[in-house]
């Protein structure tokens, strides 16, 4: 799960439960509105940040997810695995 914490508090405000698998990978998209989750059950997830909705499932990976990068204008990212493949994938 994907867990979002407010350190001043000392708590957990938010948890994001749709892997099936470890992650052990988040990025933040440039404008902060779409956050990316990957790992070890082969998908990227997009989460709307600020409600976390789950905004799409993308799938293609035949092993675990390594990376995120997002694009500068944040509409494109790419996922690498351990497949040795890169995705690319449109955020729309």
């Amino acid at each position: 799960s994907v867990r979002y914490w407010d350190w001043a508090e000392q708590k957990e405000v938010k948890k994001l439960t749709d892997h099936t698998a470890e992650v052990n990978c988040i990025k933040f998209s440039p404008d902060g509105k779409t956050l990316a989750s990957a790992g070890w059950d082969r998908v990227v997830i997009l989460w709307d940040s600020e409600t976390g909705k789950r905004l799409h499932t993308l799938e293609g990976h035949k092993e675990f997810v390594r990376d995120l990068v997002f694009s500068r204008d944040g509409k494109t990212i790419f996922s690498s695995g351990k497949d040795g493949v890169i995705r690319q994938w449109d955020t729309a």
